[in-house]
């Protein structure tokens, strides 16, 4: 079942990040991980058989409101993968599903893309037109060079 996300109001009042959790509980949980899975062989097969590693995987972002968490995530991943070939061949093979909306991106000109094909995600950065009147040019050849919707891609 899935929790209601709280308005960024009523999460500031009640001292909780929008999931409900209390700030900085989410870095705990994932600074336990990865102290757990650290040569902790056992910890690294259960997180797996339990289907814990494409949650933990969704942690290595970046999160306003809870610090450090990107990194613990990193962190945890790489502990949980260190000798273990399961964990290693786990997520190499899990395939692009889609690109998440990041809320850290809102309010910002950056967002990423992708066609769905075999091509990789891009990052788009769109170009206002004031942009092109003060110097910019949407022909730029950059690396992904703008395309007609005024668009900028990079890999």
């Amino acid at each position: 079942r899935e929790l209601p996300l709280l308005t960024p109001q009523q999460a500031e009042r009640c001292g909780v990040d929008r999931t409900g959790l209390p700030v900085g509980r989410k870095v705990e949980l994932v600074r336990l991980v990865a102290n757990m899975c650290f040569h902790g062989q056992r910890s690294q097969n259960e997180i797996r058989d339990l289907g814990g590693l494409p949650s933990l995987l969704s942690h290595c972002n970046i999160d306003g409101e809870n610090m450090l968490l990107r990194e613990w995530g990193v962190f945890a991943v790489r502990n949980i993968t260190s000798g273990n070939v399961e964990n290693q061949q786990f997520i190499r093979d899990l395939e692009l599903q889609g690109v998440a909306e990041s809320p850290v991106l809102d309010g910002t000109r950056v967002q990423p893309a992708w066609n769905g094909g075999l091509t990789k995600p891009k990052v788009v950065i769109r170009m206002d037109r004031n942009d092109e009147s003060s110097g910019g040019s949407s022909s730029s050849e950059a690396p992904g060079a703008a395309d007609e919707g005024g668009e900028r891609g990079a890999e």
